[in-house]
């Protein structure tokens, strides 16, 4: 399939001759937006700033398009792997709710950590004592940030 009639005949990444042949979309269904869109998006560029750019003049030359279509296989993964690790924070987030639900676990938390003068023991040392506020408050913050959101982007580029 032949490239509709463009003024760019080289590559926008390294001013090379582009492959002429390529066309604008290859065997995966990707086309050269579908690229710079995914690439922006790993970056955190907003690419509606290059909407006007024509895809007829978005070519690479054969080195660009190796390295172009490795970004692509490595960034599949990576969301793959983004989604599977937003399952395990879901599942941590579960059993950690799960369990401040459960009275005898709760009880046994706090036997173990909360402070020795708070259950009737006037040794307690300032250490023990604050680790027992020092896990609830962690836990606190990791069941709220560890809610499982799919808008929420877990600092890994969509």
């Amino acid at each position: 399939m032949d490239r509709p009639q463009n003024k760019n005949s080289l590559c926008i990444f390294c001013y090379k001759p582009a492959c002429l042949h390529n066309s604008n979309e290859n065997r995966n269904g990707f086309n050269e937006w579908d690229f710079l869109k995914l690439f922006s998006r790993y970056i955190h560029l907003r690419q509606e700033r290059y909407k006007q750019v024509p895809i007829s003049e978005l070519m690479f030359c054969e080195n660009c398009t190796v390295i172009v279509n490795s970004f692509r296989e490595c960034y599949s993964k990576l969301e793959l792997i983004r989604l599977e690790m937003g399952s395990k924070v879901q599942k941590l987030f579960e059993t950690m709710s799960a369990a401040d639900k459960s009275s005898s676990l709760v009880s046994l938390f706090q036997k173990q950590f909360k402070p020795s003068a708070q259950l009737g023991r006037e040794d307690a040392d300032s250490d023990s004592s604050n680790i027992y506020y020092d896990i609830k408050e962690m836990r606190r913050d990791l069941i709220f940030y560890g809610k499982f959101d799919e808008r929420k982007k877990h600092d890994l580029p969509r």
